[in-house]
């Protein structure tokens, strides 16, 4: 079927009589003086545009998983099957259905063939650095120091600093956190790469985060939301 990269099951569903359309000549004179056209190889070509964009541009794009292996997993981006290796995956390996963001780094072609390489990590680390302050992100604790915990959010890390868990003392950061616990904490501060996050704006009341870190998870969205707001006070007095 020419008419679409998508799957058409009723052409007068598509395409109307007497409308105005852009296609392209495959096969010139394909019997009676007519010429086979296609509306589907116009779309694969400014398909392949967006995917050659992103690999020189950075952009993001989403894609859906069709099938993972060992190596890594195949993903449908805009209709080509692309390979995103297990390196440049975040952790874990997405599963086949999911749709996740990506951008590409490699774009070929090879005789007939379209050889494209994706990464998911350089997506989320490319909507991290547009991230605004006061982001509520979700991340996994990676390593744990005496000044604070590294949390590891997508392909990056950022700093949970010691000051930044409650707004009580805290005299033990192993006591509150662990290596591999879940955590949720808003940005507040990015210079680069480099991320500073807090666990202490989303306390409900001051020492939450030392009682029961799971339910200030639980009601982060809207405290975060408050942080937010005193944000947009701030600037509004300061401008």
């Amino acid at each position: 079927m020419e008419a679409s990269l998508e799957k058409v099951s009723d052409l007068k569903q598509y395409l109307n009589v007497g409308e105005t359309r852009e296609f392209q000549i495959i096969k010139a004179n394909s019997g009676g003086g007519q010429f086979q056209v296609s509306i589907r190889a116009i779309e694969m070509a400014r398909s392949w545009d967006r995917l050659l964009k992103s690999r020189d541009e950075n952009t993001v794009l989403e894609g859906e998983v069709m099938q993972t292996n060992r190596g890594g997993a195949i993903i449908l981006v805009e209709n080509h099957r692309c390979f995103l290796p297990g390196s440049l995956s975040a952790r874990p390996l997405p599963a086949e259905g999911d749709r996740v963001p990506v951008v590409v780094v490699q774009a070929e072609k090879l005789d007939k063939n379209m050889r494209v390489v994706v990464s998911h990590r350089a997506a989320l680390a490319a909507q991290l650095t547009d991230m605004q302050l006061g982001a509520l992100l979700d991340g996994t604790v990676r390593a744990v120091k005496p000044y604070g915990v590294f949390v590891e959010i997508g392909p990056t890390m950022g700093l949970l600093h010691v000051s930044q868990i409650s707004h009580e003392h805290v005299a033990d950061v192993t006591a509150v956190l662990k290596e591999g616990d879940a955590v949720r904490a808003v940005l507040i501060s990015r210079d680069k790469s480099r991320f500073g996050l807090s666990t202490k704006v989303l306390e409900p009341e001051p020492g939450a985060m030392l009682r029961d870190p799971a339910a200030v998870f639980a009601g982060a969205h809207a405290m975060a939301q408050r942080y937010r707001e005193r944000l947009a006070t701030m600037r509004a007095e300061v401008e």
